[in-house]
């Protein structure tokens, strides 16, 4: 009984430790794609747009329109949409 609980408890554990990592590692994943919006809009780049789109994010981009003159993005101008569907 004692050795059944046991396995149990270290299953549990390491089952709570990969859902703690991967809360980690998705803050660190959205803020990447973030920054790779940010940057494939203020530089116009279609590569990096190109390769978010492959893996099924888009963006939107604010744009500021002052005296007829189209301003370029700034950091946090450019909203990020996943398309991926959660399962």
């Amino acid at each position: 009984m004692f050795l059944s609980n046991r396995v149990a408890q270290v299953e549990i554990n390491t089952r709570q430790q990969f859902v703690e990592e991967s809360v980690r590692l998705n803050k660190v994943s959205n803020q990447l794609i973030q920054s790779l919006a940010n940057l494939a809009a203020q530089t116009n780049d279609k590569e990096i747009a190109g390769l978010l789109s492959a893996h099924g994010i888009k963006f939107t981009i604010k744009t500021a329109v002052v005296a007829d003159e189209v301003l370029s993005p700034k950091q946090g101008d450019v909203k990020v949409k996943s398309g991926k569907k959660k399962k």
